[in-house]
């Protein structure tokens, strides 16, 4: 009798195993005397103690303690946790052993322009104990810092939603997390330059207002900014090394856009939020041109590609003319057939006596040569007409100018009484160096 039942204990304990070790998790296991954190080297004992949740003096069970080390794992800023404990007399001594991430992304602001930088973060790292200025490239401490941000927007009454994204160069890895405020109508009013030199505001203001005045506002929009239009500003008066700082708003409110009469205004704008952007700038010294150097320019002769640099010795290094000069040269090399040629600038600069001095490394290629006229869009005699007035020959070096001589004189031996447009495709041949031409004659539809 008692063999026939023994199957049905043992079944009746198997399933009860998960109760026990359920109610062995759920066990109190004491107060925690002392907590201790291993392996720390970015964040302190009671930045990692607040993200635990846990508190010396507090009850706690196994399931706690594993609550604890999963919640810290789920935030991503660490790539190893195991903890172990003892108790003593109704107490207990806990140890977690922590290994960091070692993967961190920088943070990016766009729009918060009612922050400064500073006391932003400085507002975070009090909401969000693990934030340090940088988050792990995955886990929910992002989101961790977009909830705060979106309190810290809500309590201010800002209309709109707290969104992020991570930021990457093309091609590149993951570099950044870039939070911003979407749907908030926060429009640039104007922009300060503190540090520029009065010569250079007028041009410095005439390019903000082009790209920037009355535009959403974005931190990087304005950085990009900086680092084209405001630095050729720099770049055509000799200040080689100008160095722009970070982008700062401050908010000042702007009145509600008209509108046409009848008409619904836009729900972006119809609160709008002016900003005024101030970008540092650090323009440097102003170098003046020494010498232009050439290198490795074999087909023509240094004297013929000087004359193309139109910066005098003792001028401002204006570096845009120079590159200006440096297109023409590839211009002037494509007459001769070098359909491929590079060049690359060094530049030598002298602070001590303000000048600079510019290294021009050529590399010619090869040598393309003509293929083939193909006309379409003519009849036969006039296309053949047209193939007779061209004057490169097959084999001949390839010179790029002379499309635009040919269509000008060809223009009269045109069919009369329709207006044409004009299609040239030229087709470069890699392995042999050839260059086939395709005219194409379209009539224009009038009207």
């Amino acid at each position: 009798m008692i063999r026939r039942l023994q199957p049905v204990f043992i079944l009746a304990f198997l399933l009860l195993l998960p109760i026990l070790a359920a109610a062995q998790i759920l066990k109190p296991l004491g107060k925690i005397k002392e907590i201790h954190f291993a392996g720390l080297h970015r964040y302190s004992q009671p930045d990692i103690l607040a993200a635990t949740g846990l508190a010396v003096g507090q009850t706690i069970t196994e399931g706690d303690l594993k609550g604890a080390a999963n919640h810290l794992g789920s935030t991503g800023a660490f790539s190893d946790i195991a903890y172990n404990y003892s108790t003593l007399a109704g107490t207990i001594k806990v140890q977690f052993q922590i290994t960091e991430a070692d993967k961190l992304l920088a943070v990016r602001f766009e729009n918060f322009a009612w922050w400064p930088d500073a006391e932003l973060r400085a507002k975070l790292r009090e909401r969000v104990p693990l934030f340090k200025d940088e988050l792990p490239v995955a886990g929910t401490l992002a989101d961790s810092v977009a909830d705060a941000l979106q309190s810290m927007v809500s309590e201010r009454e800002i209309p709109g939603n707290v969104q992020y994204s991570r930021y990457a160069k093309e091609g590149g890895p993951v570099e950044a997390i870039v939070y911003r405020i979407e749907g908030s109508a926060i429009r640039v009013h104007s922009l300060e330059f503190p540090g520029a030199n009065p010569e250079e505001l007028p041009e410095l203001r005439s390019a903000a207002r082009k790209q920037l005045v009355g535009q959403k506002y974005s931190a990087s929009q304005v950085a990009i900014i900086a680092q084209y239009d405001f630095r050729d500003v720099y770049l055509r008066r000799g200040y080689l090394d100008v160095k722009f700082g970070a982008p700062s708003a401050t908010v000042a409110p702007l009145p509600a856009p008209a509108g046409d009469e009848g008409s619904e205004p836009d729900p972006e704008d119809a609160k709008p939020t002016g900003v005024i952007v101030k970008l540092p700038v650090e323009p440097g010294i102003q170098f003046r041109l020494s010498t232009v150097d050439w290198v490795g320019n074999q087909a023509f002769p240094v004297s013929a590609l000087e004359k193309l640099v139109t910066v005098q010795p003792g001028q401002p290094a204006n570096l845009l003319q120079l590159q200006q000069g440096l297109e023409q040269m590839k211009k002037l090399y494509s007459t001769r057939g070098y359909m491929k040629i590079e060049y690359k600038v060094e530049p030598h600069l002298d602070p001590a006596a303000k000048t600079a001095s510019f290294s021009v490394h050529v590399q010619e290629g090869a040598v393309y040569h003509f293929g083939e006229l193909n006309i379409e869009g003519l009849d036969k005699k006039t296309a053949a007409r047209l193939r007779d007035q061209w004057t490169i020959r097959p084999g001949e070096p390839f010179d790029t100018s002379y499309e635009a001589h040919f269509l000008k004189d060809t223009q009269p031996d045109l069919p009369p009484g329709t207006k044409w447009s004009i299609v040239v495709e030229e087709h470069v041949n890699e392995s042999d160096k050839s260059v086939d031409l395709t005219i194409r004659y379209v009539p224009a539809i009038s009207k």
